[in-house]
Formats: structure tokens, C-alpha cells, sequence
């Protein structure tokens, strides 16, 4: 069978921290959870809330590595730390893992910035290499 994605996909657990964008704009606190897999296109993570197909999301993605990954990229002693790079996505699939309580969420990235979309890829293609 043919791969239908554009880009790679990576199972990868990595931080994300989302919230629901909605007019009028909310001052909501975003909730954290984990990543289950990762393209340069789109995502896959668990919420503890059912979200509507279509729904748009403020995502914050924790990548961690080397400079080549994100420019925002920091050293702090031995710990590699970068700021969490910044996409809105929206919401293309749900699935009920767990009635009413527990939903794996697809997303597929719909804006971010050039600088954020590059670090993305590069930490993709540096994670499918191990």
C-alpha cells in the first residue's frame, strides 16, 4: 500500500501545550500533554477533551536537541533547551479511546512561522535517522 502522507511521520513523545482558539478571544490556560506522533504536516496527541472536527488549536511544541533544530535554541549546562516552537492546527481527527474521558486528537498544521517550520523538519529528518 502507498503512503499517503507528504512528509515522514515520527513516533515521538514530546511536550505540547494547546488551547482552543475561539472568538471572542479567551484568556484560557493551555493544557499539557504529550505528543503520540509528529510530521511536518500534522500531529497526533491525547486530550482528556473531545474537540469538534475543525475546531483550531494554539499549539506549543517542546523540541528538544541542537541549534540545527530551532533557532530559539538555548544550552543550560548539560540539558539542551529550546523555546517551544508556536503553530495553529486544526483539528481532522478524533477518536474515543476511553468513554467521555480520553480522545486521541489529529491535527494537521495550518500556520507557523518559516523559522518554527524549519526546526520542525530538521527535527523530524534528525529523528528518523535513529
Amino acid at each position: 500500500m502507498r503512503e499517503k502522507r507528504k512528509f515522514a511521520r515520527i513516533d515521538k513523545k514530546t511536550l505540547i501545550e494547546f488551547r482552543e482558539l475561539k472568538h471572542p478571544i479567551e484568556e484560557k490556560k493551555y493544557i499539557l500533554s504529550n505528543i503520540k506522533d509528529i510530521s511536518g504536516s500534522g500531529l497526533l496527541f491525547q486530550s482528556e477533551k473531545e474537540y469538534k472536527i475543525g475546531t483550531f488549536l494554539h499549539l506549543k511544541i517542546a523540541l528538544t536537541g541542537g541549534k540545527e533544530d530551532n533557532p530559539r535554541f538555548r544550552k543550560i549546562g548539560e540539558a539542551s533547551l529550546c523555546h517551544p516552537i508556536s503553530i495553529i492546527g486544526r483539528v481532522v481527527r478524533i477518536e474515543e479511546l476511553k468513554k467521555g474521558a480520553s480522545y486521541d486528537i489529529g491535527i494537521r498544521f495550518v500556520n507557523f512561522y518559516e523559522n518554527d517550520a524549519a526546526g520542525l523538519i530538521n527535527f523530524i529528518n534528525k529523528n528518523l535517522e535513529h
